[in-house]
């Protein structure tokens, strides 16, 4: 069975540091750090001071927006529902909207920009496909950041672009995508030419056989989701000091010494920004293996922190 990449980075941090790193269990979720006759338990990039009550929270979608808006942290107005009169009047009120499902990640079940009556019946029903309960949400104009935080000090950040081609002006959507899926980077996802592919160029007015202009971005995906041939871009060194602050201050808020806190903003490098989701596994490898920029080493802050 191949390793999964968030557990090399790990295994490989932990013995840059001159630890041990071992599976402790079968499944191979949970591993064991050891160093000397001290030893720690992580899982995937959870750890031991990872609390189970933390965790909960910052799982929840709705419960995490709750208790950043309790501490003064800029959030989008977003309201829990379980039927289509609800999810109705929330989007009457706000007109352009994001519709997801209460617990999930990568992206799943996730709609952005809904902004007709159609799309938000459909956006529902996918959500649903995910839980019960959806979140619908304002829709935030702005860039998708994963701020990864590391015990409330070390602070990564990388750019989340949605899968896109960018025109030559020659050829069609179909073959850039072809052409740009050849370039191999580590842990880059290729991009799909399918039906939901297919739903989005026609929405903004492309289909495979179009050729864009010089230059011109044309976007397969709507979420900035890395899992779906989005790509990443590190800009450690471009956030401001005050969203430092902000993504810091809602990783104390929750009790979370390693967490990802999700921030939409239109310019990392302000102080203007709002923080939609917090995962309380970090996905370090974001990180380590950015798709363009400079890569980071979170896995060993993560590590050091275990024995600190």
């Amino acid at each position: 069975m191949r390793e999964p990449a968030h557990v090399k980075v790990l295994r490989n941090s932990a013995r840059s540091l001159g630890l041990r790193f071992a599976k402790f269990d079968p499944e191979g979720a949970l591993h064991v750090v050891s160093k000397g006759r001290q030893t720690r338990l992580i899982n995937r990039s959870a750890t031991e001071f990872t609390s189970r009550l933390s965790y909960l929270l910052a799982d929840n979608k709705m419960m995490t927006v709750d208790v950043l808006k309790t501490f003064g942290l800029p959030v989008p107005k977003q309201k829990l529902v379980t039927n289509y009169s609800e999810l109705l009047a929330f989007y009457r009120r706000h007109k352009r909207v994001v519709v997801k499902p209460n617990k999930s990640s990568l992206g799943k079940g996730v709609t952005v920009g809904v902004t007709t009556l159609k799309n938000l019946k459909k956006a529902f029903k996918f959500a649903k496909k995910y839980g019960k309960k959806v979140l619908i949400e304002e829709f935030v104009p702005g860039d998708d950041y994963r701020v990864t935080v590391i015990d409330y000090k070390h602070v990564y950040v990388v750019k989340r672009v949605p899968a896109f081609v960018e025109g030559d002006g020659k050829h069609d959507v179909e073959w850039l995508v072809k052409k740009k899926n050849k370039i191999k980077k580590k842990y880059k996802k290729d991009i799909k030419l399918d039906e939901k592919s297919e739903k989005i160029l026609a929405s903004r007015g492309y289909t495979f056989d179009s050729i864009p202009a010089r230059g011109e971005k044309v976007f397969l995906r709507n979420a900035a989701n890395v899992a779906e041939g989005g790509t990443s871009i590190d800009c450690t060194e471009q956030i401001s000091d005050k969203l430092k602050s902000v993504a810091i201050e809602a990783c104390r808020a929750l009790k979370l010494a390693s967490a990802g806190v999700d921030v939409l903003t239109e310019d990392i490098s302000s102080d203007k920004g709002v923080i939609i989701e917090v995962n309380p596994r970090p996905h370090v490898v974001l990180h380590h293996y950015p798709h363009l920029g400079k890569s980071r080493f979170p896995g060993r802050d993560i590590i050091r922190m275990l024995f600190k």
